[in-house]
């Protein structure tokens, strides 16, 4: 009977292993507006966008952890972004595991009925390749009407490589993502 129970031990030990070895991986985010674009208008969020997402920036029951600002690794691309003249409407990184579905909620700015004024969604997997799967939306807020009066979205799906800044564009806001081991 102990033999059995050692057996059944070992094999439960050497099954939690791979789950114990999963990297992390530092996520780094930069969304900005894009100096003298007009704005283009895309379909509304909907209210309850993060409904199925883990906060990065808030306590949860998933291996997503903000990242400290000190720690952040793109912030000379943010210095050349506002040289230029782009406004910075978020700068938000976290650490994650990139299991599949996992989705991590970002936002920035007083939310009006769970609406803010900057939002995104982005998920990770990792299969060969890091692929990214984001949607980042600039809403624009009416507080004296309490309405949305407009909003502009970025989506964008595609592999990256780790520790290289990506590039995702739209005619009035970008984002620079980033993805590295940690």
């Amino acid at each position: 009977m102990k033999a059995l129970i050692r057996s059944l031990f070992v094999l439960l030990s050497l099954t939690a292993l791979p789950a114990l070895a999963q990297p992390l991986y530092q996520v780094e985010v930069i969304l900005f507006s894009q100096s003298g674009s007009p704005l283009y208008s895309a379909p509304m969020p909907d209210y309850r966008w993060a409904d199925e997402a883990v906060w990065a920036d808030r306590e949860n029951s998933a291996d997503v952890r903000p990242v400290s600002d000190t720690l952040l690794r793109m912030t000379s691309e943010v210095s050349r972004l506002q040289q230029n003249g782009n406004t910075i409407l978020l700068h938000q990184a976290w650490v994650q595991p990139a299991e599949s579905g996992l989705q991590v909620a970002l936002a920035s700015g007083e939310p009006l009925d769970e609406v803010f004024p900057v939002q995104a969604l982005v998920r990770l997997q990792r299969d060969r390749f890091i692929e990214l799967d984001a949607t980042f939306w600039r809403n624009h807020i009416n507080r004296e009407e309490r309405s949305l009066a407009a909003s502009e979205r970025l989506r964008d799906q595609r592999r990256m490589r780790l520790d290289e800044v990506h590039y995702l564009d739209h005619q009035s806001i970008g984002a620079l993502v980033r993805v590295s081991r940690r």
